[in-house]
């Protein structure tokens, strides 16, 4: 009798430990990390390489810091992946103002597309990603880094 019920408690401590031993990791969002400019095109033209490659953006759980040649934005930002294309909104604080940016993005072979309609469109969302007039569709490359740095963009090194 007592190896018996040695047998259930060890087959009911295995069932209740086997989430525990296949649970899955939370995976990280795709969007979080590095990303550093690739092109922009804005009202369907390219803008010059120079002011495309000098951009980066870093988001970390809801947190954004978007670094320009100028200088450096911080803001927010949320997505929702449910729809299509997928939703992107962020929040920027620039001159003691915020800025929200409605915009739709893709992420396809370690390049970010993101796409907003331009300044003179107002707050509105486009239902697609395009390079036409209406929009800017800006382009990113995610920056691999070392590892003890990957947390800190202060500290990132890119890797070649």
């Amino acid at each position: 009798m007592k190896l018996l019920n040695s047998h259930k408690l060890v087959l009911l401590l295995s069932a209740l430990m086997m989430p525990l031993l296949f649970a899955e990791e939370k995976q990280e969002h795709p969007l979080q990390g590095g990303w550093t400019g690739h092109k922009i095109v804005e009202g369907g033209r390219d803008m010059p390489d120079g002011d495309a490659k000098a951009g980066k953006m870093f988001f970390d759980k809801g947190a954004l810091k978007v670094v320009l040649a100028k200088g450096e934005l911080k803001g927010t930002y949320t997505v929702d992946d449910s729809k299509t294309p997928k939703w992107l909104d962020l929040k920027v604080e620039a001159g003691g103002e915020v800025m929200t940016v409605l915009a739709v993005y893709d992420i396809k072979d370690g390049l970010l597309r993101m796409c907003h309609f331009n300044r003179n469109n107002g707050e509105k969302r486009p239902r697609a990603i395009k390079d036409t007039e209406d929009f800017v569709l800006a382009t990113f490359k995610k920056i691999i880094v070392e590892e003890k740095a990957a947390k800190d963009p202060e500290v990132s090194v890119e890797k070649k």
